[in-house]
């Protein structure tokens, strides 16, 4: 039983690491995109907000990330986003 265990930790422990570098391949593909990328969570905070898209909309070296996304639009980026959230 023990040694079951052992096995059972050593393959999670494989696979949480395996896990954790594809994360790590992603962020680095998102955050050098030529395309600027701002991702939200699903009441519109801002989640992500790539190199590109911080030089696009001129974020500069502010804090984003846990805003608002509205919070950055103008009036009429403010009307689609509260249509796009639901």
């Amino acid at each position: 039983m023990a040694i079951s265990c052992l096995s059972g930790l050593s393959n999670l422990h494989q696979t949480l690491k395996k896990k954790r570098m594809q994360n790590q391949e992603y962020h680095q593909i998102l955050q050098f995109s030529n395309h600027g990328i701002v991702a939200t969570d699903e009441n519109g905070l801002i989640t992500f907000v790539n190199k590109r898209a911080k030089e696009i909309l001129q974020f500069g070296r502010k804090k984003f990330v846990g805003t608002p996304i509205w919070k950055h639009m103008p009036k009429t980026g403010k009307l689609v986003a509260d249509c796009l959230i639901l």
